[in-house]
């Protein structure tokens, strides 16, 4: 918080009252280690079950502990890779969270802090074939 009043002060802006209390909430605020893309994402990979797509089977081990720099287009091919007896080429696989597209440049850090509610337990995605691509 010392940091905080020095930035203020050296551009000459006024802050509100200042009581010891404030820079306890302050403190309390702020998490003890800020997130890295380093930190481990668990995921479930789940296939949509939606009646106009082509559905996929569901994998056979759909728990995933990923680093959060694993981008989408990573886990499509992995995706594809445990499909591959299905021939399933990986830009026919579309993911989504929570209803929502999700790109392949995306990180499951982005994901899991942007699209998801922690409160619902692991990250989960679902996939399926883009029907577009796919006829």
């Amino acid at each position: 918080t010392k940091d905080l009043m020095d930035f203020y002060e050296r551009r000459g802006i006024k802050r509100k009252h200042n009581s010891k209390n404030d820079e306890k909430q302050a403190e309390k605020a702020q998490p003890s280690q800020p997130l890295s893309l380093d930190d481990p994402v668990e995921a479930i990979l789940l296939p949509e079950t939606d009646t106009l797509s082509k559905s996929l089977p569901p994998l056979e081990k759909p728990y995933l502990r990923a680093p959060g720099k694993m981008k989408i287009s990573q886990l499509k091919k992995y995706i594809a890779m445990k499909m591959k007896d299905q021939n399933i080429n990986v830009n026919s696989i579309v993911m989504f969270c929570r209803e929502s597209l999700v790109g392949d440049d995306l990180n499951l850090n982005f994901i899991q802090r942007t699209k998801w509610d922690d409160s619902l337990g692991s990250l989960v995605l679902l996939y399926r074939i883009n029907v577009e691509t796919f006829f």
